[in-house]
């Protein structure tokens, strides 16, 4: 079976959750300005001030706290390299919009992160690793369902 060649991409910062989370800080804004011309400045006005700026920075931190590295593809398995290298045990495309994917990944101890990929160029180096990430995903479905329907043969090394 032909598998895609080996790729690396950086797991940097997302353009679009700068913008998102930009875009949260300013609906936050106009929402308090909205309620504060409407209601006057008061007790109800500085609770909703308190609980936007808590939620935008849990957004803030949320965003700042995304793990970093690179994700390598050698042809065979995924590594998640960090500051080292930890192979990928699962690997789950949750969507795919052409010029950004979202990722469930496993790691050693079952503990699972998820990865925002996204490129606004659509290059070469992009589309690598959306083919090797739908290849990859793909044939792992595949070797389940098929490992699902073995029916074992008595060899008690089988399954």
């Amino acid at each position: 079976m032909h598998r895609p060649p080996a790729v690396l991409w950086d797991l940097g910062p997302s353009r679009w959750k700068r913008r998102a989370l930009g875009g949260l800080i300013l609906l936050a804004a106009l929402v308090w300005l909205g309620f504060l011309r409407m209601q006057g400045w008061g007790v109800s006005s500085a609770v909703l001030l308190a609980t936007l700026l808590a939620g935008t920075l849990t957004a803030a931190i949320g965003r700042s706290g995304s793990p970093g590295g690179q994700l390598s593809w050698d042809g065979e398995q995924w590594h998640w390299l960090t500051d080292r290298d930890l192979p990928l045990q699962t690997m789950v495309c949750m969507l795919d919009l052409q010029v950004m994917m979202l990722l469930r990944v496993g790691v050693e101890g079952g503990k699972s992160h998820w990865f925002w990929l996204d490129s606004s160029d659509m290059n070469a180096s992009w589309k690598a690793v959306r083919r090797a990430i739908v290849a990859s995903t793909y044939n792992a479905r595949q070797g389940a369902s098929q490992e699902a329907g073995r029916i074992p043969n008595g060899d008690p090394h089988d399954g």
